[in-house]
């Protein structure tokens, strides 16, 4: 195996014992460290991680500080810090099966085409999700399936990857950090805090297609993913849900998948409808994926109005 890997665990104030089991996972792995770096991008942490986070036992680790808020800035950091052929993204509640580093390089070679992959993200509720909550769960980046996919052209039935684990060569990671400095609304998307805005993922996927490099999803790349419970809040969820939805709203627009973005007046009557519905956590959801795709009008609307290119 002659391709190397730079994993990349991009983070803004981990949950200790979130972040232990992460790292406990990394020293598992059974793909030889002399094959691996790992780069840990502090994203403006309140507590530097630097002074407690013990790298000793990988010759090749290091940890850097990214102060620009945001997943994408983080990301952008750690391809622009990196050196791999191959870079793997981790979550700081990501916890890698002990064979996933070398699946993934194995996917790299018998897939030379690949640009983007990833695999299955299996949830770890700290507490049981309550049925009003079923869904609500996609939108926690969780996917299992048997049947692996491939695809060099878009395919609307097949879902893109996810960022949980995701596998990124490096010719593609380094031509979506350049696109992200030249065209500001790629800015829009992803993590920044507090701020759940999504799609940056999305983003990779389509800018892999893009290029002539395929993407597909594999069983056998297989992560936990570690819900806490603050995660399955309905504040949190309906947040979550209009997010994601502005999210996929924008990403539809920006790669030309739609061409033009919801009218204002069939979603304000939309919205009524379901508003007219007696309540519940269902019309609440539709609710909330409405209010999203206004949100994204709204963006849209401005950026038209600003001027800003490919919009």
């Amino acid at each position: 195996m002659s391709e190397f890997i730079s994993v990349v665990l991009c983070t803004h104030n981990p949950r200790p014992a979130y972040l232990e089991r992460v790292m406990a996972a990394l020293r598992d792995q059974t793909l030889p460290r002399s094959s691996w770096e790992l780069l840990i991008v502090d994203n403006r942490s309140d507590q530097p991680l630097a002074t407690h986070v013990d790298l000793s036992w990988h010759e090749d680790a290091r940890c850097v500080r990214e102060e620009s808020l945001g997943l994408s800035h983080a990301r952008c950091r750690g391809i622009r810090e990196s050196k791999g052929e191959i870079m793997v993204f981790v979550d700081d509640d990501n916890v890698l099966a002990s064979d996933y580093l070398e699946q993934a390089l194995l996917i790299s070679q018998q897939q030379p085409r690949a640009g983007v992959w990833c695999g299955q993200s299996r949830p770890v509720f700290e507490t049981p999700p309550p049925d009003w909550a079923q869904p609500f769960l996609p939108y926690l980046a969780l996917r299992e399936f048997d049947q692996d996919t491939f695809m060099m052209e878009r395919d609307m039935a097949q879902p893109l990857p996810y960022g949980a684990g995701m596998c990124v060569r490096r010719l593609v990671a380094e031509a979506f950090a350049q696109a992200y400095q030249q065209e500001s609304w790629r800015s829009l998307l992803g993590r920044q805090g507090s701020n759940l805005m999504s799609g940056e993922d999305t983003d990779l996927g389509l800018l892999s297609l893009e290029m002539g490099w395929g993407i597909g999803s594999f069983s056998r790349l297989r992560l936990e993913h570690l819900i806490p419970s603050s995660r399955l809040t309905r504040e949190y969820l309906l947040r979550l849900t209009e997010a994601s939805s502005a999210s996929s709203c924008l990403i539809s627009c920006f790669h030309g998948e739609s061409k033009q973005a919801p009218s204002r007046l069939r979603l304000a009557l939309r919205y009524l409808r379901y508003w007219l519905i007696p309540g519940g956590m269902q019309r609440n959801f539709m609710l909330s994926v409405i209010a999203g795709e206004w949100r994204a009008c709204g963006i849209l609307s401005q950026l038209r109005f600003r001027g800003i290119p490919s919009i």
